[in-house]
Order: C-alpha cells, then structure tokens, then sequence
C-alpha cells in the first residue's frame, strides 16, 4: 500500500506542475501589460508612451539631395552646437522639406522622427517635422 501512496504522489505532483506551466504559457501568450509604446485612451486615441522625435541644434552647413527622381531625399549636414568645428552629422530627410527651412537663420534646431520611414539609396530616411531658431529675433 506504501508503494502505491508514493506513486500517487509522483503523479500529482507532476499534474500539477503540468498545470502551472499551461497556466503561464498562456498568461505569457495572452497577456498585454507593457507600459512602454503605444496606447489607447478612453476615446480610442492613441497615444505615445515615449518621445518619437530627435532634436539636433546647431549650424546647417551643407544640403544635398539623394536618390533618384521618383524616390529621393535631402541630406542635411549639421554642426551642433558645443562641437568642435570639424564635427558633424548628416541627417537623411525624406522627400524634399525645403519649405521648413524658409525664414530660418543659423543656429537651429531640427525636429524629425526617429524612426526612418522608408529606404532611399539603401539608407533610412526621416520625416522632418519642424525647424526653430535658437535665437529668438529680438537677440539676433
């Protein structure tokens, strides 16, 4: 009878771990709390858990468009602000944002979304979303 009480134990002991990693396998599956990306309001909007933009200020030296007629982009070339002379970062843009740049002067920031939206050249480029002097004109 010993022997029998023991294997009953065996075998409820292994049901039950059974059970408990079928029940985790489906929390893992099923369950959506992350508290990092999108979410939606009560109203259905979505709404951003983290900043989706990049900021870049500095001193535009040098734009070039990229790419071909039916699928281009504008690099810009910026030297930000607290680098040495010789530093700088190019930023591929997409399409061609030209008109942002209209009315702005050197020093300013570029605004424009981290992630790349489509290929240009084999290389990701960026939705510009805004431009600022850092400068406010009554100071220039």
């Amino acid at each position: 009878m010993r022997g029998l009480d023991k294997k009953n134990a065996i075998l409820g002991i292994i049901a039950t771990l059974f059970w408990v990693i079928w029940f985790v396998c489906v929390l893992a599956l099923f369950g959506h709390a992350t508290t990092v990306g999108k979410h939606r309001d009560s109203l259905g909007i979505v709404m951003q858990q983290t900043n989706p933009n990049s900021f870049i200020a500095g001193n535009v030296t040098n734009v070039e468009f990229a790419g071909k007629p039916e699928n281009y982009g504008m690099v810009v070339r910026v030297q930000p602000i607290g680098t040495y002379t010789l530093y700088t970062e190019d930023i591929l843009l997409c399409s061609d944002p030209s008109e942002f740049f209209a009315g702005h002067s050197n020093p300013m920031v570029l605004v424009y979304e981290t992630v790349s939206h489509h290929m240009v050249e084999g290389i990701g480029c960026h939705e510009l979303k805004a431009v600022r002097d850092v400068l406010p004109e009554k100071l220039k």
